[in-house]
């Protein structure tokens, strides 16, 4: 949300770890990376968008999110692009991205989202998953 409470939206390319911990690249001048720096709340849903209507199976959650520290983003970079090389040409993509370009005063960042809940879909309702 912005300062006047105002929700926002944005899809992103997203990676995850085995702590539920997702990342994403934003630009830190974006609507959504603005919203995050001043109040760290965010909610997400993750769904295979070629669902038929009323077959919608999805994942949402809750969580803060946060600019990963420049000590950890040689992890996270390895990370994202094994995640993403499968959806991509199936090519060691982990080159592509330089640490270089998002630590320090960059003009994109990779951000974390530490997961508090998540939800399932249930027959159109939102039930709560337990972490761990």
């Amino acid at each position: 949300m912005d300062s006047k409470c105002m929700p926002w939206s944005c899809v992103v390319f997203y990676a995850y770890d085995n702590s539920y911990n997702v990342y994403f690249i934003s630009a830190v001048d974006a609507k959504h990376s603005i919203n995050i720096l001043s109040n760290g709340n965010v909610s997400a849903i993750i769904y295979d968008s070629s669902q038929g209507i009323g077959e919608t199976k999805e994942l949402k959650l809750e969580g803060k999110a946060s600019i990963v520290k420049d000590d950890d983003l040689d992890a996270v970079i390895k990370l994202y692009a094994e995640r993403i090389k499968s959806k991509s040409t199936g090519k060691d993509i982990t080159a592509d991205y330089k640490k270089s370009d998002y630590s320090g005063p960059s003009e994109f960042k990779f951000f974390k989202i530490k997961v508090e809940k998540f939800y399932i879909n249930n027959n159109g309702r939102s039930v709560t998953v337990p972490i761990g």
